[in-house]
């Protein structure tokens, strides 16, 4: 927490502004200290009197929607069954105003996952296996948009999974059967505040199972973040 050098006549000349903009009622609770609960008309009268105040970040709507990926009903005989992955698409919105700025508000999801080919046998193998959360590193700059962070709306998505590639050997085929389960949060953080999470989409599962066509499970379903409310 940052200090502040104020002469001895700067109390008074606060208060008076204060009472003339806020009543003083608010004066009685107002403190002179940075902290991150300041409201947007604090941060105004210590403007009015040169005092340099950051802005933070806070997030004002965050949800993402999990699917099956785009391409897993496919029909073109040579790559039915040869998909097998998700669409989690990732959407949040930042207060833009003189108290909070969107560019401070970073994003990043943590995953656990393990996706499994259970048989036939010569291919049975783990393809990954997270058992512990890790950042996924997915961050603002992987915008859908291009947006920059100084922007209120940030936009991603993610397909985690098998995808079919022409040029690999190894894929996956439509007669493999498969047992996949993927978890996800994401979290917007602040990085004026030491990375302080401030709004978190909950954790959320989806599965894969079988062979051709396969079984979903946790798709379909849009799963709303919560705002830790830290700087309302």
């Amino acid at each position: 927490m940052r200090t502040r050098s104020t002469s001895s006549s700067e109390p008074a000349r606060r208060a008076a502004a204060a009472g003339a903009m806020v009543g003083a009622g608010a004066l009685q609770s107002r403190t002179l200290d940075d902290s991150p609960r300041m409201t947007a008309q604090q941060r105004k009268i210590d403007a009015a009197f040169g005092t340099v105040v950051s802005r933070r970040a806070k997030v004002k709507d965050f949800a993402a929607r999990w699917d099956k990926g785009p391409l897993v009903d496919d029909a073109d005989p040579a790559t039915r069954g040869r998909n097998a992955n998700l669409q989690i698409r990732v959407r949040a919105e930042f207060a833009n105003d003189d108290a909070f700025t969107p560019a401070d508000a970073e994003y990043r999801q943590l995953v656990k996952d393990k996706w499994e080919i259970t048989a036939p046998g010569h291919r049975a193998r783990v393809w990954s296996e997270k058992p512990a959360w890790e950042d996924d590193n997915y961050s603002r700059a992987d915008d859908t948009q291009g947006r920059a962070k100084n922007e209120a709306v940030f936009a991603t998505q993610d397909f985690p999974g098998w995808h079919h590639n022409s040029e690999r050997r190894d894929q996956l085929l439509s007669t493999d059967t498969i047992a996949a389960t993927f978890s996800a949060k994401q979290q917007i953080i602040d990085t004026s505040n030491e990375d302080a999470v401030i709004a978190e989409i909950p954790e959320h599962t989806a599965t894969i199972t079988g062979m051709h066509p396969r079984q979903y499970t946790g798709t379909g379903t849009q799963v709303v973040g919560v705002d830790s409310g830290e700087y309302d």
